[in-house]
């Protein structure tokens, strides 16, 4: 299923969006795994193919269209490379630990050949949706204005610390200017 991106929904904040789909997502896994039962029977493959779909879809709505939004606008922009490196690396660290844990769920919950089995993971994981969307609302507003914010904030974080930040945020030809000695790096910083 294919799902909107964030733009559609920017007028709420990200963390609420968060928090709304995982809610959703929570209630539907809940859903998914009470009548697991049922819905894996042929009769009712058809059903079980929508409402896994809706699990999958809550999922990207909230987390997985917003997580790399919180990524790129919550960080200044001389480090938003390393600062989302470091957010999709705990998302590939979370796959790859998934992948060896759910297994084990199955396994220990009586195998994936009995319901009971199969119901474990869409507990654990509907569990965890909603663990999760509590943590979201902890998250800050991100509005349309946030990376200057987040920019001025690691400006003056660098003056205070003793960096020389005369040539931070300047375009190319401001530099050259600088540079050449046809403008103080002072009055240039003013400016900005």
């Amino acid at each position: 299923m294919h799902t909107p991106p964030p733009s559609v929904h920017d007028d709420r904040t990200a963390g609420s969006q968060i928090a709304a789909h995982l809610q959703l997502q929570s209630a539907t896994g809940f859903l998914l795994s009470g009548f697991y039962g049922t819905l894996a029977t042929p009769k009712y493959i058809g059903a079980f193919v929508v409402v896994y779909g809706l699990f999958l879809s809550f999922g990207e709505l909230g987390p997985g269209n917003n997580i790399g939004l919180l990524a790129s606008k919550t960080s200044a922009t001389a480090i938003r490379g390393q600062y989302y490196g470091i957010a999709a690396a705990v998302g590939k660290i979370g796959a790859f630990v998934g992948t060896y844990v759910f297994p084990v769920i199955i396994t220990n919950s009586g195998g994936s050949d009995t319901v009971r089995g199969n119901q474990a993971p869409f507990w654990v994981s509907s569990s965890l949706c909603v663990l999760s969307a509590g943590l979201a609302v902890l998250l800050p507003h991100v509005g349309q204005d946030t990376i200057q914010k987040e920019d001025r904030m690691f400006r003056e974080y660098l003056e205070r610390s003793g960096w020389d930040v005369s040539r931070l945020g300047l375009e190319a030809e401001e530099v050259v200017r600088i540079e050449s000695g046809s403008g103080s790096g002072r009055d240039l910083a003013e400016k900005y």
